[in-house]
């Protein structure tokens, strides 16, 4: 498949970085790509004097110093990485208020770009494209790291073919993913359930975004959909991802079984890692036909070449459910709240909304219910008789049977109980039937014990 060049890099002088040089390094010759995260330019390093991608974090989020913080150290871990299908990482520092990320420069186009010009692709390209992001993301997740923002835009597509996943500076080391607090990283289209739901992310959430990118590529439609990031994120929670046959009839069912063991919602049942992943796809391609490695789908197009908006698609920050799924997260409504799609791909971080305060255990309707059900109630005697209830003339309370008020039996008090005067315990006691001797008990004696106490 013969890879697009990426558009010419935008020069324009709006922006005030371009023609600047950054760190007494690093000279910005235009803009590639504006994201909801960052910016990245085409850089030269003036030292070394080679061409670099340079991503620069929006002044926004760079003001943050937890972010800044953890986005240096997990950046200095990363570029330790070291893998064919990785964009290397060469450097990593702040210019004032700008912290940017110094990386490999891959002449070609996005995963994105061919989506966009194709639709959906054969099995054996898809197959293809994934088979090195895998190995990647394998090689990250055994180094101990977690990519949280997979997605056709970091996926590169070099001139010479090459497949390299992008975006390594933004992952989070395996031991230090907890539960956060309160803010999610991720792109909405591609979010695990664990990761809206809980805010956790280990290895399966890549797992689960890789699932969701295949499906994209074979079908040229994402899974779910939406108005809004609200509906995306609601049946990511609570719908499974549809077979791609179901939307590209003729497609081989062991690549359903593929994206459906990827996309699972329970984490427990999708592959652990992103290795354990790349050897069921070795073994549904092993299994696959030339006839069915080469059908080419319905949805698949000739390249059209055009001017696209690629806001749709960002990184961003989106506010994740707390605690359950169904009383943090709003049902699908046909109303889009006027976000359209320009926020349903973007990397977004997460907000949850203010917890809800407890529910008590008896007020409101229920309680009156239950109040109104007890006041209703009588007891059998006072039922109608059943002629009076076959002409339906009579009510619950007025049969003649009853001219008492029915109410429970009092207990007797403790003051009146007796003992038995025979103080003898055998066994034919428990079982015979009581009689009056038996019933017949006397007053309970006392006597004096040795302290001068009186005992019983």
């Amino acid at each position: 498949m013969a890879a697009r060049r990426l558009p010419c890099v935008d020069t324009t002088l709006q922006d005030p970085l371009v023609g600047q040089l950054l760190d007494s390094r690093y000279r910005i010759e235009g803009r590639i790509a504006v994201g909801g995260m960052a910016t990245v330019y085409r850089a030269v390093d003036t030292r070394l004097d080679r061409v670099l991608a340079l991503k620069v974090m929006h002044p926004t989020l760079a003001a943050d110093a937890s972010f800044v913080e953890r986005f240096i150290r997990e950046a200095k871990s990363v570029a330790r990485l070291s893998h064919p299908n990785v964009v290397g990482v060469f450097d990593q520092g702040t210019d004032g208020a700008y912290v940017y990320l110094a990386m490999e420069y891959v002449a070609g186009c996005t995963l994105r770009d061919v989506l966009r010009e194709r639709g959906a692709l054969q099995p054996r390209a898809a197959l293809d494209i994934l088979e090195p992001v895998l190995a990647a993301l394998g090689a990250a997740h055994r180094a101990g790291f977690v990519h949280r923002d997979m997605k056709p835009e970091n996926v590169l597509i070099g001139d010479d073919g090459r497949v390299k996943v992008a975006d390594f500076g933004l992952v989070r080391a395996v031991d230090t993913v907890t539960n956060t607090t309160g803010t999610v990283l991720g792109t909405v289209s591609y979010l695990a359930p664990e990761q809206i739901e809980h805010g956790t992310a280990d290895t399966r959430v890549d797992v689960y975004a890789c699932g969701v990118v295949l499906y994209e590529m074979l079908t040229g439609a994402k899974p779910h959909s939406g108005d809004s990031p609200a509906q995306v994120l609601y049946q990511h929670l609570n719908e499974d991802v549809p077979a791609p046959s179901a939307a590209v009839p003729g497609l081989a069912f062991v690549l359903d079984e593929l994206v459906a063991s990827a996309t699972a919602r329970t984490p427990e049942v999708r592959p652990h890692d992103a290795v354990a992943l790349l050897a069921q796809l070795r073994e549904a391609r092993a299994a696959l036909s030339e006839e069915q490695l080469d059908a080419v789908p319905p949805q698949a197009r000739a390249a059209e070449h055009g001017e696209h908006d690629n806001s749709e698609d960002r990184t961003s920050v989106i506010p994740r459910a707390a605690d359950s799924r169904s009383s943090r997260l709003p049902a699908p409504d046909g109303d889009g709240g006027g976000e359209g799609q320009d926020a349903l791909n973007r990397t977004s971080v997460l907000t949850p909304p203010p917890p809800a305060p407890p529910a008590r255990a008896r007020s409101g309707a229920a309680g009156s219910t239950r109040a109104a059900a007890r006041s209703r109630w009588s007891p059998p005697c006072c039922w109608p008789s059943a002629s009076a209830r076959a002409s339906g003339t009579s009510t619950p309370g007025s049969s003649r049977r009853c001219r008492r008020s029915w109410r429970r039996p009092r207990r007797r008090p403790r003051s009146a109980w007796r003992r038995p005067a025979s103080t003898s315990r055998t066994s034919s006691a428990s079982t015979a039937t009581p009689t009056s001797a038996a019933r017949s008990w006397g007053p309970i004696p006392r006597r004096a014990s040795a302290s001068g106490r009186t005992t019983r």
